[in-house]
């Protein structure tokens, strides 16, 4: 009952409000700060940094904050475009924690934005975008939601361009051009160090470092445990990998979650193997990724990390769509689960269809990746990628 009520009320607000609201010309000499809201998940973050750095070259002296959740914060936190992160709120919680949402709502009209970009495609941060009173208000225009934009890029399930496509077209609706393509993660020097020392200390100097995700899938209000491969599998690829390349070791990572799938995997690798998954923040696997060889994984948020350090990256996804999600250049690749039912997740709408068997995963075969492994590595080694 609700959602219908949100949509009659989002089509009439298309119908009648956007009309109006987007008759406003922009005026680029005008703009001194910059607000883009984006609450998660670590990919789209990152898939935005594009986008920053874009903006930045364009309005040079414009400060720029970034309104996100604690759940990515880390991976902005070094970003030199960003002069500052700005904890994350939206309408909803005006129904949880009002106190706190109007005392937020008057501190972020007082910076008096000129400029709002808003990643996500909800109403809630949309209405919490003009409810801060910005004077241009970009983002996405998804089944109405986007009716109080200035400036709206139409969104739908049907689609055909990547994510990080998505928030550079953006700009477009303002006249700018990118300037940059590749997602942005700076490491700390310290962190370097850091990295460095455990490589010393695993006795991983002298390897081929392949990092492994086998975990992921979860995120703030979504749990996709289909989009794992399974330890299974990677133990496989491992072992097959073992065959062929010589000095190579495996570094396994991830979230606190992700213990049992790592331990499982780790128990069954017939090599040198470290399992770290747990026992690393973000910032912390973002460096010891960066030191990495190469990174294997399902979908998920590490993988976006070790393709903005720069380090070549092997996707496997099943629920979820490759061609939209995965790192894109020379020095990434990805398999698709090949099945009728997949992918099934709709990206726009942040849902995929009840599944009974859950075998998109299954379906995809060690040996299929093993080969996707084999391309990329005779390319690294003929240095084709870097």
């Amino acid at each position: 009952m609700l959602k219908k009520l949100v949509d009659l009320v989002c089509w009439l607000g298309n119908k009648f409000i956007a009309p109006l609201v987007r008759q406003r010309k922009f005026e680029p000499q005008n703009i001194k700060k910059i607000l883009i809201s984006r609450e998660c998940c670590i990919g789209d973050v990152l898939m935005m940094t594009p986008m920053v750095a874009s903006l930045k070259a364009a309005f040079p002296q414009a400060e720029i904050f970034f309104i996100v959740g604690d759940w990515s914060k880390a991976v902005l936190e070094n970003n030199p475009d960003i002069k500052a992160l700005v904890p994350y709120f939206s309408l909803r919680d005006l129904f949880k924690k009002p106190v706190y949402f109007f005392s937020r709502l008057r501190k972020e009209r007082k910076n008096r934005y000129d400029l709002i970009i808003v990643g996500d495609v909800g109403i809630s941060p949309i209405l919490t975008a003009w409810l801060i009173k910005a004077r241009y208000r970009l983002g996405f225009d998804a089944f109405n939601r986007g009716f109080l934009l200035t400036h709206a890029l139409t969104r739908s399930p049907e689609d055909r361009f990547t994510e990080k496509e998505g928030y550079l077209s953006l700009l477009s609706l303002i006249g700018i051009e990118p300037k940059a393509w590749e997602m942005k993660l700076k490491v700390p020097l310290g962190l370097k160090e850091w990295s460095k020392n455990v490589y010393k200390i695993e006795g991983l100097n002298d390897k081929k470092v392949i990092a492994f995700l086998p975990g992921g899938g979860v995120n703030p209000g979504t749990v996709m445990p289909s989009k794992r491969w399974g330890e299974k599998n990677f133990a496989q690829l491992a072992n097959r990998i073992l065959k062929e390349e010589e000095k190579v070791a495996f570094l396994i990572l991830g979230g606190e979650g992700d213990r049992v799938i790592a331990e499982e995997v780790a128990s069954k690798i017939k090599g040198k193997v470290v399992n770290l998954a747990g026992k690393t923040d973000l910032k912390q696997t973002a460096a010891l990724l960066e030191r990495s060889w190469m990174a294997v994984g399902n979908d998920c948020g590490p993988m976006h990390i070790a393709a903005a350090v720069g380090t070549p990256t092997l996707t496997i996804y099943g629920p979820t769509e490759g061609w939209r999600l995965a790192p894109i250049g020379e020095k990434h690749r990805y398999i698709q689960a090949k099945i009728d039912c997949a992918p099934c997740y709709r990206q726009i709408l942040g849902s995929f269809q009840k599944c009974q068997k859950l075998d998109c995963m299954d379906s995809i075969s060690v040996e299929e990746v093993f080969k996707l492994f084999k391309n990329l590595s005779e390319n690294l080694r003929k240095g084709k990628n870097y």
